[in-house]
Formats: structure tokens, C-alpha cells, sequence
């Protein structure tokens, strides 16, 4: 593939034309191949012919993906393993993905080639559904509507193994800037133990420069050492996925390339992920020199290991100053004492930073620990307004020293520096142990344009305030602000925009409200010095779109981490804790607080929902120090910034053991709740809607899958579901109904939602009461108008151009 890296994208780089890759594919495709090259595709699942026998397990599972463009050839090699004592046969099936060709699948039964078959989607349909009468588990039915490929299995010994290669290609589906790679890693919650290695290696090779990899499913490492080049890995080890793992990449050739996903149900607001990073180009003419003042708690608690860790952390953010920087060191404990002239502050060269090492390497622990003073002098230096000013703030304890109340110094402070207008410094704050107060390190730091992060004793706070500094050491845009035209955007998060960094990327998520689709421009503005610049990307947000419905959870997650923020700093209000019911409940998103909502007996009304969730935050929130205390902050930073599904859920406890709240789930934007091995659905009314009762893996079991392929999603949760279908329930159960007529599916799929009480009806977390800070003023008039047949005329030119 001929590159062109000085072309615009997609209107005139080098990309190939559809018709010149789909000819390579069909090169790739129907070249002749050997006789054991059979026809494959993706992750498949092995699974036993006796209905008892259990599932095999994987024993290990790699994958190999390399993207050329829009091109994608995956290799994998898997191996499975039958842990029974007894000899097995199998069939392995693998659904595949769409419009995928196969080029190579090994599979051998003592030396023989094992013959494949194509089943398109209907026969694939009738297979699954077998299965699932056959063994009465319902997870296959997720894989229903794909092309699927079948081998027959046999022998598998006992205790024995089967390993199968295979490798496909093909084309990715590209939108707006933006390809999409999808791989069926959920198969492997088939395996019936946990696997021993999990590992997805992608390289990504673009003919137009990479501005972001976003992976939303899963915690993938991201490398671009080139423009042109990305490096994605996903590696887990005693693991059993139960997602199928999506990737997106971005390409753009402006200096801060921005694209924009959407997601929106007919019935309600959309959603939508903008992606932004700047270019290496950009980071190379605009790292805006920065003024850092580093302020670290000297008093007695911090002697021994942490004082040194802490001591080796500012050597290296000493060492990652650029030369152009300015900087000051700031000790205390009884006392303050700023190392160097009065106000002023130190050009980072190589004379004085070799100096403020030898500085720090004399620092060492003793006395009381005087916030208010230190933070003072950091905040009277000579900061200018032409560049970007930090302070990192670095304690492991309480004020005792002068002013001891933490309100009146947080007050001082916000003085001291301004609104979110005037201000001047950007406050990050470290917290080591569990003496800080959380409360008060967080009103500092989210009331002056920063972030608190806190480093538990088991931790080094040397590992966490360097990756912290690597991140934050080269500042390209700052001051950052976007807008929306032409649509009504809201709920925005995060509600303050950071900087962004050399080899960084952000990620804001948002509601959206139209009728129709319209075609808006979303711009994003800040400082590249020494100007101020826009960078933005028209694109339509639709009326009703299908794909990306994990922005709906993502950003909800955000928005719940948000509103405990707000409870935290701001004390608790009954829109708040309702707000936190309506989107944990319609989400299936659980904290601390909301953990209750899956319990047996705990279908609530809103107004006990609203007092139990309060009391849990009133008790939880009343020690502001301590392990428990840390847990709550961590667990809110993870969602306000959660960016993949896999987070999802996830909390740190009391004692800070990571655990995981099994009991929720979300399929295609709805949550389900367990109860007692029952899979509920959260828009169920107990008392207000019928329910229908359906025998599992009867034929009106599979008649309701067929009438409505989405229910297919919701069925595999398990034999036991209740969920509402056009607002009227079924239970699918061990008793109920086998077989519908036609009248009787057709009634039960019309439009019940309107028998339902109004009163009844889950709180609508889209319409909060509360004012967030977020929503973007649409254009109106005659402007809104031109504006609107601007960029209809550029996005029809791009798509004519794609063509």
C-alpha cells in the first residue's frame, strides 16, 4: 500500500478505492490453497455432543492482528483441553465476523485435514438454537444473525488437547476518520476454567497519520511510536472474557485531530464520545514552556520510606523539566521554605536543576505540618499568564501547624488563585496513607482545575507521582474549551476540560438532543502557543443509531462518579441521590451505595431507594480519613474517569481489596439485576406490568428470540430471565407458556409502555434538575442556518470523495 503522508484524509490520501481492496481480498481469498486450509474465521467455542458433558476448557488463547489501512488479517492459535476422564467428541463452531474471508485454518485428526462447512445466518440460526435446546444454556444465542463456520470434533482424548490455528481477513468499516476493528473475544466464557493466557497483540499500519486508539471494551496498552504506526495489547492471565473486544483508531492530518462516535436510541437522547490528541508536529512547535512549583509535606510522618520515595519522585520530575520551564521547590512541616529568590521563579537549566537535586537529596522528616502556609507561598509566586502553571502538592497528613480548618484554608485558597475564569494554577495533589483527609484534598484540587491521587501504604509514591509527571510534562493545548453547534449537547464530562499533553488523548463523553439528524461542527479551542487556536470536525449526529451503545454506560458510569463528587463537596440533596438510583438502576451500574438494588427484595420504590442510598453515603462519608475513606475516593475517581467497559463495576472496599459487583449487568444499554438466579430486567414494575410467563427452551422460548433478535442478548444471561418487552414483562422460567400464536405474538409485541402509571416510571436521568456546567449553547438564526448547509455541502463532498 503506497503511502502519502503530506495528503489530506480520507479526501485525497492514498487509501485504496473499495473496488481496489475488495480485488485484493478476493486475491487473498480464492488464491489456491492446500487442502488443510479450510475455511475459518474468528474465536470459536468447542462444544461437547453428550448434553452432560461439561464445556472444555481453554488452555491458552493469542492473537495476532495486524491492520494495513483498512485491511485487517488476524491470526490465532488456541488450544483446548478436555479435562474429563473419558474420551470426547465435539463440534467447534466459530461465528464470523462480518464480511470475513478466511486464508488459512489448521485443524488435524491424526494427520487428516477435519472437513469444514459455511453455514450463512438461517442454517447458523438452526445450529445455535439446537444447541441451546440440547445442553439448556442460552449463551450461544448471542451469536445469533452471524455467518458461522462447523467442524465435527473426534477424538478428543481424555485429558487431551486440540489446538487450532486459523487466519482471516477482513475489510474494517471506516466512518468519519474513524476504523473499527471488532474481535468475538466473548466466546471464551465458554471455557470451563479460567484461561491460563489471554493475549491480543494489534498493529495498526496507516497510510494517513494515527491520532487516537481508543479501546472501550477493554484495558488495552497503547504505543505509537509513529505517525503512521500503532501498537494495541490486551494480556490476562487465570481470565475468562465475556466481551468481544473493540478497537477504534482515528486518522487526521490536523495538528489536533478530533473524531466524533455516536450512539442514540430512537426513544431517548444520544450520546456521543468526542477523541482528541494532538499531532507529534504540533507537540514539536508548541510545547508551551510551564511554570511547576513542587510543594512537599517534610513533617515527622513522613520519615523513612516515604520520605525517600517521595524524594526520588521529585528528582524525576526535576529531571523531566525542559529547559524552557521554570520551576521552585517548596519544603514543610513546623515551617515553609521556598528554596531559591523571594517570589521568583528558577529557569530549569542544566545548573539549577543539578542544584535542586543536591537540594533535595539534604531533604529530611521532622515537625508538624503547616498546609496553609505552604500552599500560600506557592501560590504567591511570580506566575505569568502566557504560560501554563502547576503546583504539586504532596502530603501524608493533616494540618496541625497554623491554620488547622480545612474549610477556611480551601477558601484561602480558591482566593489565592482565582475562579475557574481568573485562575492561574492548575493544583494537583498527592495524598500518601491513610492519615490525609480526603474531603479537603479534594475540594483543593477540584476546585483548582486539578486532580487528587492517592497513594495507599502498599504503593510507591515514587512509581505514581513519576507516571503522573511523565504525563503532564509537555503541555500543547491548554485552557481547553469545546463546543457544539447547531445541536443541544449536555451532561458533558469531564465537566472541566484538562490540558492536553504531547502523546495524550481526551476523551469527552455527552448527551445530545434531535429530532432528525443534523450535521453540526464540534470544535475544540485552547492555547498552542502563543495563539489562541479551534480545531474541530463536522459530523451528524443522527436520530437513531444502533452501533457504539457502550457510550451509553460509559458515560453514565461518568456522570454517577460526578454526582458523588458533588454530594462530597457540596453535601447531599435529594436530586443527587435520585439522580445516582435513576442511572445505577437503568444502567446496571453499582457502587457502594447502590449495591442494594441488586438484592433479593430490594425492588424499591424511589423514595426508599433515595433514603437508603442516602444513609449509606451519610455513614460512609462522616470519617474522612482512613482506608474506607481512600476506597470511596478512589472508587469515584474510577468513575468519572472511566474509558473501557472493563472497569465496569468494579470497586476498592474497605480494606482496599479490588473487588467486583457480580449481581448487574448491562446488555445493549439496559440493566439487568440478579436476584436469587434470576436475571431482571430494571424497567420491571412489580404490581404495574403483566407478566407473561414462558417456559426456557420451549418453542415459544425461540419464537420471541426470532420475532426480536435483540432479546437474544438479554436471553443469554441465563435460563432464568425476566425482561420487559414493549412495556409488558416475560419470565422466562422452568414453567409458563411453549408455544404463541401468531395473534399472541403480535399482541404481546405492541406498544404497552403507556399502561404504565406515570408515577412509576425509573426517574429520567437524561432531564437532571441539577445545573451542570456543561451545556453548549446551540447556534440559532441565520448563522445555525449557514452553518448547517456549510458543512452538509463539506460532508457530502467527503463522502463523495470516499466513493
Amino acid at each position: 500500500m503506497k503511502r502519502n503522508h503530506s495528503a489530506r484524509f480520507p479526501q485525497a490520501t492514498s487509501w485504496p478505492s473499495a473496488a481496489a481492496i475488495l480485488a485484493a481480498l478476493a486475491a487473498v481469498v480464492f488464491a489456491a490453497l492446500p487442502p488443510a486450509a479450510l475455511p475459518a474465521a474468528a474465536d470459536g467455542i468447542m462444544i461437547p455432543e453428550r448434553p452432560d458433558a461439561p464445556n472444555f476448557a481453554v488452555k491458552y488463547h493469542r492473537v495476532d492482528v495486524t491492520i494495513d489501512g483498512q485491511i485487517a488479517t488476524t491470526a490465532i492459535d488456541q488450544v483446548f483441553e478436555n479435562r474429563t476422564g473419558r474420551e470426547q467428541e465435539a463440534v467447534y463452531i466459530f461465528p464470523l465476523p462480518h464480511g470475513a474471508s478466511v486464508k488459512e485454518f489448521t485443524l488435524y485428526d491424526q494427520g487428516h485435514p477435519l472437513h469444514a462447512e459455511l453455514l450463512d445466518r438461517d442454517k447458523a440460526r438452526e445450529i445455535y438454537e439446537s444447541i441451546v435446546r440440547k445442553r439448556r444454556d442460552p449463551a450461544l444465542l448471542e451469536y445469533i444473525g452471524r455467518d458461522t463456520y462447523r467442524v465435527r470434533v473426534f477424538p478428543i482424548p481424555a485429558h487431551g488437547t486440540k489446538r487450532i490455528q486459523m487466519e482471516y481477513t477482513e475489510l474494517l468499516k471506516y466512518d468519519g476518520g474513524i476504523v473499527t476493528y471488532v474481535y468475538p473475544l466473548s466466546t471464551e466464557k465458554f471455557s470451563s476454567h479460567p484461561i491460563d493466557e489471554v493475549r491480543v497483540s494489534v498493529q495498526i499500519n496507516s497510510p494517513a497519520p494515527i491520532r487516537t486508539v481508543y479501546c472501550p471494551t477493554h484495558d488495552m496498552k497503547i504505543d505509537k511510536p509513529h505517525s503512521h504506526t500503532a501498537f494495541a495489547t490486551l494480556e490476562e492471565h487465570g481470565t475468562k472474557p465475556d466481551l468481544d473486544l473493540v478497537l477504534h483508531y482515528a486518522v487526521s492530518e490536523e495538528d489536533v485531530g478530533t473524531s466524533i462516535l455516536t450512539y442514540k436510541d430512537p426513544n431517548e437522547d444520544g450520546f456521543f464520545l468526542l477523541m482528541a490528541a494532538p499531532s507529534p508536529q504540533l507537540a514539536k512547535r508548541s510545547i508551551r514552556p510551564k511554570d511547576v512549583v513542587f510543594v512537599l509535606d517534610k513533617s515527622g510522618s513522613m520519615s523513612g520510606e516515604k520520605i525517600e520515595q517521595a524524594k526520588n519522585a521529585l528528582t524525576f520530575c526535576l529531571n523531566s523539566l525542559s529547559q524552557q520551564d521554570r520551576f521552585r521547590i517548596i519544603t514543610f512541616s513546623n515551617t515553609v521554605r521556598a528554596h531559591g529568590l523571594a517570589k521568583g521563579l528558577l529557569p530549569a537549566s542544566s545548573d539549577n536543576i543539578r542544584d535542586a537535586r543536591d537540594l533535595v537529596e539534604q531533604i529530611s522528616a521532622g515537625g508538624g505540618t503547616d498546609i496553609h502556609s505552604a500552599l500560600e507561598a506557592a501560590l504567591d509566586m511570580d506566575f505569568t499568564l502566557d504560560r501554563p502553571s502547576y503546583v504539586v502538592f504532596l502530603t501524608d497528613g493533616l494540618p496541625t501547624v497554623g491554620e488547622t480548618r480545612i474549610n477556611t484554608i480551601v477558601e484561602h485558597v480558591g482566593e489565592w488563585n482565582g475562579d475557574s475564569a481568573s485562575r492561574r494554577v492548575r493544583l494537583f495533589v498527592f495524598g500518601a496513607g491513610y492519615d490525609v483527609n480526603t474531603h479537603f484534598l479534594e475540594k483543593l484540587a477540584q476546585g483548582n482545575g486539578g486532580v487528587t491521587e492517592y497513594v495507599r501504604p502498599d504503593e510507591d509514591i515514587e512509581v505514581k507521582v513519576s507516571r503522573f509527571f511523565a504525563k503532564v510534562a509537555q503541555p500543547v493545548l491548554t485552557q481547553v474549551a469545546l463546543e457544539v453547534a447547531a445541536v443541544p449537547a449536555y451532561d458533558i464530562f469531564p465537566v472541566e476540560l484538562p490540558d492536553l499533553f504531547a502523546g495524550s488523548q481526551l476523551l469527552i463523553f455527552g448527551r445530545y438532543r434531535v429530532a432528525k439528524p443534523v450535521v453540526a461542527k464540534v470544535s475544540l479551542t485552547g492555547y498552542a502557543s502563543p495563539e489562541r487556536r479551534e480545531f474541530g470536525v463536522s459530523t451528524t449526529f443522527p436520530a437513531s443509531q444502533s452501533e457504539h451503545s457502550y457510550l451509553a454506560p460509559l458515560w453514565a458510569s461518568r456522570k454517577i462518579g460526578y454526582l458523588l463528587d458533588q454530594i462530597m463537596l457540596h453535601g447531599e440533596q435529594k436530586e443527587l441521590i435520585d439522580e445516582i438510583v435513576a442511572l445505577s438502576t437503568r444502567y446496571g451500574i453499582l457502587t457502594e451505595y447502590t449495591a442494594f438494588l441488586a438484592e433479593e427484595g430490594a425492588r424499591l420504590g424511589d423514595a426508599v431507594a433515595h433514603r437508603e442510598v442516602s444513609s449509606r453515603i451519610s455513614a460512609a462519608y462522616q470519617p474522612a480519613a482512613g482506608a474506607w475513606a481512600t476506597s470511596q475516593r478512589q472508587n469515584a475517581q474510577i468513575l468519572r474517569r472511566q474509558k473501557t467497559l472493563a472497569e465496569q463495576n468494579f470497586q476498592y472496599d474497605a480494606e482496599g481489596n479490588a473487588v467486583r459487583f457480580q449481581q448487574a449487568q448491562n446488555r445493549n444499554n439496559q440493566g439487568f439485576f440478579n436476584r436469587a438466579g434470576n436475571w431482571e430486567d430494571a424497567r420491571f414494575k412489580e404490581g404495574v406490568q403483566q407478566v407473561v410467563k414462558v417456559r426456557a427452551f420451549s418453542e415459544a422460548y425461540f419464537q420471541l428470540a426470532r420475532r426480536d433478535p435483540t432479546l437474544n442478548q438479554y436471553f443469554s444471561l441465563g435460563p432464568s430471565v425476566l425482561v420487559v418487552v414493549n412495556g409488558q414483562a416475560v419470565q422466562i422460567g422452568d414453567e409458563g407458556k411453549d408455544v404463541f400464536t401468531e395473534r399472541e405474538l403480535d399482541d404481546l409485541f405492541a406498544d404497552h409502555s403507556a399502561s404504565i402509571e406515570p408515577g412509576s416510571q425509573v426517574p429520567d436521568p437524561t432531564r437532571t434538575k441539577i445545573a451542570l456546567l456543561t451545556a453548549a449553547k446551540p447556534v440559532a438564526g441565520l448563522g445555525a442556518l449557514l452553518l448547517m448547509l456549510g458543512c452538509a455541502v463539506l460532508t457530502r463532498r467527503a463522502a463523495g470523495s470516499r466513493h
